[in-house]
């Protein structure tokens, strides 16, 4: 039996509601009565069933379970059963015409060579050449795939790719039409298209439910299966040639004629299901409609959901993927900046040491004061880049927290001086050694120096101050500057962050300083806190493990 997707449990009730569908949506209705039948026709009528010996009918070859060959008889299939009902009812022998293909029974009627054709759906095309009985059967179309699909809601979430459909069916007409951005692979009948798709030829085709569920099981295609419904509905119909438009009535009013009852066992003997389950349909029909399109709408509301989320993630990964592009572009040009900074500054360093007897002292002082500023710059660009790639290697030694104040007091002079802002220190007790990482500890504090040089008014005072708290030991770098504004507290630590507050004396900043000090801290086993009030000042406190 054909398979329905992945919902394994709603198989049953689709199959149920499809089936009890196509039964009672059924026209035909009446019994099976001659003389009731003959009583209908007019005098036209019967003089031109008497002037023949037979009818003739051409028919699709190879639509199981329609019409079909066995091996033994030509045509057989549903159209055939309802052949022999006619044959019945109008007490007339309807020879079969043996054809190759669809497209030749369809020539031959439109030539006027048969009586009429089975299986035939209305089209304007058609319409030029046929004259079309009521429906004898009305089913829907199926979009049929491999079970390595998923399952679908409509021919649009396939599009692209490539449909295998039988030349000259209906459905091939409209799908050609209303889609024009899919791929239509034209085959010779259902049975080669669903081939197509089984072994990978194409992606899926149409086709109605009944006959994808015999040719699934006859052609041993076990892995297609029913992935979705189309919009279309497929009605089938005589179809009788304009020049005998008289039989186009008098197959009308045979088909009035046949019993529901007959017309179930027809469908039973080929579509093999069963029936007697049916018996209560029309009061339950309603009932079980209602509840198939309520499980249809849960699974519609369930898929589109799916599909946004998926959606959602899909955003998500792509601005992930800029976002990892971005960060790789911006560590990569920080490392080119130091790379190449490093180089010219040495270069500058060396020649200025050599020359410096040549020039006034205050202005090889000055020279040195920014060369040694732009060098502090770049090992803060190599050590943001460390930081982040987590490379940073801690060499412990004994450390004097006294020569460490005065080297820091030492290189900063020259700033100070311009700000007029005096640089002391206070250390309790005065011996206090520290066992940690001279080089990283050197450049924690002088980023807490420099920030406060710059942000501090003239004339002002920085301390330095260490103490001993049991097994840590507190540095704190107290400023008399413009202090942080509340409201920028929570960014104090960010990445280049941008403040409100200027440095008073148009100094550069590079927004990284602090974010290289909380870093680097935490490297050193140590937590660093701040206090600030604007217009007094602002204190950065580390604390650290005494060994």
């Amino acid at each position: 039996m054909i398979k329905l997707g992945p919902h394994a449990k709603l198989v049953p009730l689709i199959k149920q509601v499809i089936i009890a569908s196509l039964l009672i949506t059924n026209t035909l209705a009446g019994s099976i009565d001659r003389n009731a039948f003959l009583e209908t026709l007019t005098p036209t009528e019967k003089a031109w069933l008497d002037e023949r010996t037979h009818l003739t009918v051409s028919f699709a070859p190879d639509w199981p379970p329609f019409s079909f060959s066995d091996g033994n008889d030509p045509f057989v299939g549903i159209d055939r059963d309802f052949i022999s009902e006619l044959e019945a009812l109008l007490d007339k022998q309807i020879v079969p015409v043996k054809v190759a293909t669809w497209v030749e029974a369809y020539d031959l009627g439109v030539h006027n060579q048969v009586d009429f054709i089975t299986g035939m759906a209305v089209t304007p095309e058609r319409k030029a050449h046929f004259i079309f009985s009521d429906p004898y059967l009305s089913f829907p179309v199926a979009i049929i795939t491999r079970e390595d699909r998923p399952f679908l809601l409509s021919i649009s979430s396939l599009d692209g790719l490539r449909f295998a459909l039988p030349g000259s069916y209906i459905t091939t007409e409209y799908f050609i039409r209303d889609h024009p951005n899919h791929i239509a692979v034209i085959t010779r009948d259902s049975i080669q298209a669903m081939r197509m798709v089984s072994t990978g030829k194409a992606d899926a085709t149409l086709a109605n439910l009944v006959a994808a569920s015999t040719i699934i099981r006859q052609e041993g295609l076990t892995n297609l299966r029913v992935s979705g419904i189309s919009d279309y509905h497929f009605n089938l119909c005589f179809g009788v040639p304009k020049e005998r438009k008289i039989l186009a009535s008098i197959l009308n009013k045979a088909l009035v004629q046949i019993q529901p009852e007959k017309e179930n066992r027809i469908l039973a003997n080929w579509i093999h299901l069963d029936f007697s389950n049916l018996i209560l349909w029309s009061k339950v029909r309603p009932v079980l409609i209602a509840l198939f399109f309520l499980i249809l709408s849960i699974l519609t509301v369930i898929l589109i959901w799916n599909r946004k989320l998926l959606m959602e993630v899909t955003m998500r990964k792509r601005l992930e993927n800029q976002l990892l592009a971005s960060a790789q572009k911006k560590e990569d040009f920080l490392a080119r900046v130091a790379h190449d900074l490093s180089g010219p500054l040495s270069t500058a360093k060396l020649y200025l040491e050599t020359k410096q007897t040549e020039h006034d002292p205050d202005e090889a002082e000055f020279l040195h004061g920014s060369l040694d500023q732009m060098s502090y710059l770049v090992e803060r660009l190599k050590n943001l880049r460390e930081v982040e790639d987590d490379h940073v290697v801690v060499k412990k030694q004994l450390v004097s927290i006294k020569a460490l104040f005065s080297k820091l007091v030492k290189l900063s002079a020259p700033a100070a001086r311009k700000k007029q802002i005096d640089v002391i220190f206070d250390i309790r007790p005065n011996d206090l050694e520290i066992l940690s990482d001279r080089h990283l500890l050197y450049e924690i504090l002088e980023n807490l120096l420099s920030n406060a040089l710059k942000f501090s008014h003239p004339k002002t005072i920085i301390e330095l101050r260490a103490s001993q708290e049991g097994r840590y030991v507190k540095i704190e770098v107290a400023d008399q500057g413009l202090g942080i504004p509340e409201n920028e507290h929570r960014y104090i630590f960010k990445r280049f962050a941008k403040l409100s507050n200027q440095p008073t004396g148009g100094e550069n900043s590079t927004g990284i300083g602090l974010t290289i000090v909380k870093e680097l801290t935490e490297h050193l086993a140590g937590k660093i806190y701040f206090s600030s009030k604007t217009g007094v000042g602002s204190t950065f406190t580390i604390k650290l493990p005494l060994d």
